[in-house]
């Protein structure tokens, strides 16, 4: 019971620690740091009901904590959808709200644009420092060159050939 009620409470304390931070400082700064803080935190939370519930065995220790590692990964996959709006969820909340009526692809183009994805990436990836707007034109900084080697060797070795443009 032990390996299941202290990563459960871990990933609340963490989440909760995510998001009161995240509502504080968004969108004056991008919150790369708040990941961390909250796996920090869920981590002293596992830690505290270790000692405040029980002291578990090893192996009790090893499965709370493998459960709150696949926990958080899963939370850690989710935060892209927090700081910009992914064509899924977009596509998904609008049909909800359409959902008399339906929707068609003629309407998903209303609210899926340029200005909605392409724009929106570009100013992340300038965030991020992967790329710059030099003269009107975007490059690649020497991060991105980095990131886009190792994101290019990834997907050669995933059987991917050749890129569109």
């Amino acid at each position: 019971m032990f390996s299941l009620i202290a990563p459960i409470l871990g990933m609340l304390v963490s989440v909760t620690v995510h998001i009161m931070a995240w509502r504080t400082i968004r969108p004056q700064s991008p919150p790369r740091l708040l990941p961390v803080a909250a796996l920090i935190g869920g981590l002293v939370a596992t830690a505290l009901t270790c000692t405040l519930i029980a002291l578990p065995t090893k192996c009790e220790a090893v499965e709370a904590l493998l459960l709150f590692g696949a926990m958080v990964s899963a939370y850690l996959i989710s935060l892209p959808a927090l700081e910009a709006e992914s064509p899924s969820s977009l596509i998904v909340r609008y049909v909800d709200v359409q959902a008399r009526a339906g929707a068609t692809k003629d309407d998903l183009a209303t609210i899926i644009n340029d200005e909605t994805f392409i724009v929106n990436r570009i100013h992340g990836l300038e965030a991020d420092g992967l790329i710059e707007n030099s003269g009107g034109r975007l490059q690649l900084t020497p991060a991105g060159r980095t990131f886009l080697r190792g994101f290019m060797a990834y997907y050669h070795l995933a059987g991917r050939q050749g890129m569109a443009g």
